[in-house]
């Protein structure tokens, strides 16, 4: 890995990634995460860079640490997923259906190796956050909503129907979401203006309510708070499938 200055000018180059690196370079907490994971190579690395650095700033055999390099860890990149750091902590999900939790700032480990679901097939798309959760979700089309903190604790498991390798967008308050035929856009209803905006209250398992008939082709847009006492609500309107999201 390498970077320039604006200029395109080398500043910085670590040797010891990972032969194919597909995760994005994030900040967070004054570090730069950079990692790479693939499933084929021995060594999957994930990296802590301090702002700064210049030289050749590779680490040298048997050390996880220098001047330029806060952290590192031989085995934490995951192969097509982007890790997460939510408050305190960064999340990182396999590929193959787990999710690590560590210290951003220092790599210690929060929890090991939590499997989602045992029967899930993958996970292409990265994680996000909010409001005290992770979501991620898989190709399977199941949105996993795991509470943040030190503690794993899985709350909710939201079934969109059909495959998802796109990470999701987020802007101007909304969760765009692509799956294999259609677009939504997820968003908080802002009074529920035309009597288009509906709330279903469902299980913790799933949808387990019928959608309100409507044209053939629609699909409802939804909005998962999380679980709370047993129950989540979906909230969203109906659209006709295949329409551009405002």
């Amino acid at each position: 890995m390498r970077a320039y200055d604006l200029d395109g000018r080398l500043t910085w180059e670590l040797k010891g990634m990972s032969s194919i690196a597909i995760p994005t370079p994030f900040a967070a907490h004054g570090l730069l995460f950079v990692s790479s994971g693939y499933v084929g190579d021995a060594l999957r690395p994930m990296y802590a860079i301090r702002p700064g650095a210049a030289g050749d700033i590779s680490l040298k055999a048997g050390v996880s640490a220098n001047a330029h390099i806060a952290w590192s860890h031989p085995q934490l990149g995951s192969y097509n997923t982007t890790a997460l750091v939510y408050g305190d902590y960064l999340y990182t999900p396999l590929d193959r259906g787990f999710l690590l939790a560590h210290d951003a700032r220092t790599g210690r480990e929060i929890y090991g190796r939590q499997r989602l679901a045992p029967d899930t097939s993958g996970f292409t798309a990265s994680p996000w956050a909010y409001n005290g959760r992770i979501f991620a979700a898989s190709e399977d089309g199941d949105t996993f909503v795991i509470q943040a903190g030190a503690d794993y604790k899985l709350l909710a498991r939201n079934p969109l129907g059909e495959m998802i390798m796109a990470s999701p967008a987020i802007a101007r308050g909304s969760l765009v979401m692509r799956t294999a035929s259609t677009l939504y856009r997820i968003s908080k209803p802002a009074g529920g203006r035309d009597g288009r905006f509906i709330n279903l209250p469902v299980g913790v398992a799933g949808p387990a309510a019928s959608v309100p008939p409507g044209r053939p082709g629609e699909r409802l847009l939804t909005e998962w708070a999380g679980a709370a006492a047993g129950r989540r609500h979906l909230r969203g309107r109906r659209r006709c499938r295949g329409e551009h999201a405002e």
